[in-house]
């Protein structure tokens, strides 16, 4: 499921690359999670 996420994800950056940097964080964030889990 989370990677159908990231493929959206990908897609819209392609799309609106002024997104980058938001998705960099989502992805940061989302690893900091995955590591307290």
């Amino acid at each position: 499921m989370s990677l159908n996420i990231i493929h959206q994800v990908v897609h819209q950056v392609k799309n609106k690359p002024l997104l980058n940097h938001h998705i960099i964080i989502i992805l940061v964030v989302f690893h900091s999670q995955r590591r307290n889990l």
